[in-house]
């Protein structure tokens, strides 16, 4: 009898947890840093000035960006696939890694994404282009990241603000 309940149970979860029941919002906030975010947030303000650039601030974030191109058709979630290339600068302008125009186009669900890929994406619609200015506890953090490039380690170090620049050009 005790396995058959234990068999019941978990043949109720399974089906409760149903991709019908997930969660498909985008986050309205993120669990980073928010000190060290309004740090560097500063530090991307007197960027901006220095460099006349106009942004817009992401509502629940604060993120700074500029959408080059909204495009059209559907727009993210975070059950969603998203195709997408990109590219990350440091924020004095040293470039690290560059998919934009190249053959390679990134496939991931949103949910699998930075924070700040999370809160920027769904900003534009297939075809879109935006720039996020992102304060490092929405990137990688006081981790950092080492990404490989065509065989080469390329390091993002601990609390570095980048820029990135993403070329939505699907989502599914």
């Amino acid at each position: 009898m005790r396995a058959t309940s234990i068999l019941i149970v978990v043949f109720v979860a399974f089906f409760v947890n149903c991709k019908e029941d997930v969660d498909c919002t985008v986050p309205t906030s993120w669990d980073v840093n928010m000190d060290r975010v309004a740090v560097e947030q500063a530090t991307i303000d007197q960027y901006l000035l220095d460099s006349a650039i106009t942004t817009e601030s992401h509502p629940s974030s604060g993120i700074k960006y500029v959408i080059q191109e909204s495009g059209a058709g559907e727009v993210a979630d975070m059950c969603k696939l998203v195709t997408k290339q990109y590219e990350i600068t440091f924020l004095d302008g040293t470039p690290l890694i560059s998919t934009l125009g190249s053959s390679f186009a990134e496939r991931t669900a949103l949910s699998n994404d930075i924070p700040a890929w999370q809160a920027g994406i769904p900003l534009v619609q297939d075809g879109g282009l935006i720039t996020l200015y992102v304060p490092s506890p929405y990137a990688y953090g006081s981790s950092g990241r080492i990404f490989n490039v065509d065989g080469v380690n390329v390091t993002v170090p601990p609390n570095t603000i980048l820029i990135f620049k993403i070329s939505v050009i699907k989502v599914e």
